[in-house]
């Protein structure tokens, strides 16, 4: 059953990502090169939750339950069977990137988004080894409104590999209004493909 939320990376964005995405309900699964690194980017997601307590943005029982639903691995082809969103947050390495996405293209259905926290790399880079890159446009909407600078988005299906340019041009202008929960549309109908872009986390 694929029912996690998949972060590979767990170092200060990972953690943050990670910390996010079980704060909006998912079973989050921190995934590192080592079972250390991984705990450790498990903490920092704790730490991450509990300020964020202590801030009033999210109860005691919220914290609690988000806590709950981290858990972390080594084993990304493992931890990839059960995933039903993959979000990759590694070093800003285009080849390693790469490298991470064509491992995970070659065991992921089509239908499971691919997404990339990187900030500077262009994703038609970072999809250039993967049989199906239609599905790897991902990136962040910056907001307005509200206390976070950001939103992490993804599209919704699969888009053209001639459109993914156009699209990632689109993320990249767009402003988004907050307050913003995971899963609402960000973008619609992007760049006219049919296909919205939508958040992949909540923000305030």
């Amino acid at each position: 059953m694929r029912d996690i939320v998949m972060v590979v990376g767990s170092g200060m964005m990972g953690s943050g990502i990670g910390a996010m995405s079980a704060l909006a309900g998912n079973k989050t699964v921190l995934v590192d090169t080592s079972a250390e690194r991984a705990e450790n980017g498990r903490k920092k997601a704790i730490e991450c939750i509990r300020l964020r307590e202590e801030n009033e943005l999210n109860t005691h029982e919220e914290a609690e339950k988000a806590i709950e639903l981290l858990s972390t691995s080594d084993d990304s082809i493992k931890t990839a069977e059960n995933a039903r969103l993959v979000i990759e947050a590694i070093i800003e390495n285009v080849e390693a990137k790469q490298n991470l996405f064509a491992q995970l293209d070659a065991v992921l259905p089509v239908e499971v988004p691919i997404c990339s926290n990187t900030s500077g790399l262009r994703i038609t880079d970072i999809s250039a080894k993967c049989v199906h890159p239609e599905r790897t446009v991902t990136g962040t909407v910056r907001c307005i409104g509200g206390l976070a600078p950001v939103v992490s988005v993804r599209t919704e299906g699969e888009v053209p590999k001639e459109k993914v340019f156009d699209v990632a041009h689109a993320l990249n202008t767009a402003l988004a209004h907050l307050p913003i929960a995971a899963g609402d549309v960000v973008i619609p109908d992007v760049c006219g493909t049919g296909v919205n872009v939508i958040a992949t986390k909540s923000a305030k």
